[in-house]
């Protein structure tokens, strides 16, 4: 007999993830190739000026093409070298530890800026026929809605200030990036592999705040990948087991308050939907509809509740967990069951159909 699968990490120790196909196929997430300043990914591309923060030519795969969402990014005053551009699988970072850039190689074509130095000032410069409009929002938070034709997406500020500025150049977005501030673009998935209704969930759990992040999960013959947003800098998420029918994912944060994340998983890796379990620190959670999840979030419900989408062989799981600091969610088919330790049981009957993702003794766990 084997030894019992154990879970291994090794974020720390590949720089550079090989290309998960599947994880592309499925769109999850891509990995980008930097060339000569042009970032290249799968889901993403655009050219980067290596001696300052410009970002130009930002483009979005759609089932049809590759569409340009803005022309171009920049950050005034903040010079780089080329030591300050890396990229690891999926993500590609830019700046230091007082200014970064990440920029995801994924469907939603999220960009993150994390400021925490001066203060400092950002423009973008938006495509033909792409437009803005303010979200009126309490607290300190500015949300800009940005639409086209076939296209929906946000630019959140948490701190800082936004402007509008149509002109005859094109429609520019000027922000100021306050001391330890927070900016997040991300657009809604244009390809087939994302369920629309969850979609227009997530976007409402931007919109109301309470949306803390998304992890995607995949699998290939040498184990399980995934990449994690997040929407919420005080939410920590990390896939800490994967085998066995089983996923396993930490979720922890310094703030109290209830928080939904959303995992997008390879149904390979857990049965179809109608089959999955879903538990926080081992108890079941409610299923309801799609749309009533982000009310649970907003209005602070006490009890834990998840939604199930199946889109084109991803598993989407919207789940609102109501009070943090650490909790585990476990996700399982129905039929799996855990004894009072956690532990999984199968039906004799099941075994042999039972597909067990592991190499060598272990199941090698990466983080793009």
């Amino acid at each position: 007999m084997s030894a019992e699968p154990t879970t291994k990490d090794i974020d720390s120790q590949d720089d550079d993830p090989e290309e998960n196909e599947r994880a592309i196929a499925l769109g999850l997430f891509g990995k980008f190739n930097l060339n000569d300043g042009v970032a290249s990914g799968k889901f993403v591309t655009f050219m980067i000026d290596e001696e300052n923060v410009n970002i130009s030519d930002f483009k979005l795969r759609s089932n049809v093409e590759m569409i340009q969402l803005f022309d171009f990014l920049a950050i005034e005053g903040y010079e780089l070298n080329k030591n300050d551009v890396k990229v690891t699988g999926s993500i590609l970072k830019i700046g230091k530890a007082a200014l970064s850039i990440k920029m995801h190689d994924n469907p939603t074509g999220m960009v993150q800026i994390k400021n925490q130095g001066e203060e400092r000032r950002i423009k973008i410069l938006l495509a033909e026929g792409i437009n803005a409009s303010k979200i009126d929002n309490e607290g300190n938070q500015t949300i800009i809605l940005i639409t086209g034709i076939g296209i929906r997406g946000s630019i959140i500020n948490q701190n800082g200030s936004v402007d509008i500025e149509d002109t005859d150049q094109g429609v520019y977005i000027n922000m100021t990036a306050a001391p330890n501030d927070n900016l997040m673009i991300r657009f809604h998935p244009m390809i087939g592999e994302r369920n629309g209704e969850m979609e227009n969930a997530v976007f409402q759990g931007l919109m109301g705040g309470v949306l803390g992040a998304e992890l995607s999960i995949s699998s290939d013959e040498d184990g399980v990948d995934y990449e994690d947003l997040n929407y919420d800098a005080s939410i920590r998420v990390k896939v800490e087991e994967a085998e066995h029918e089983k996923v396993v994912i930490e979720v922890s944060s310094d703030v109290h308050s209830g928080r939904v994340i959303l995992v997008n998983m390879d149904k390979k890796i857990v049965s179809g939907t109608g089959d999955i379990s879903v538990k926080v620190d081992g108890s079941d959670v409610e299923v309801v509809a799609i749309d009533g999840v982000v009310p649970s979030a907003i209005a602070s419900e006490d009890d834990a509740v998840s939604a199930l989408a199946d889109a084109d062989g991803v598993v989407q799981i919207l789940i609102y967990i109501p009070s943090f600091s650490s909790h585990d969610i476990s996700i399982v088919p129905s039929y799996v069951k855990e004894d009072e330790h956690g532990m999984l049981e199968w039906g004799m009957a099941l075994i042999g159909a039972i597909a067990v993702l592991s190499l060598a003794g272990y199941v090698l766990i990466r983080r793009h």
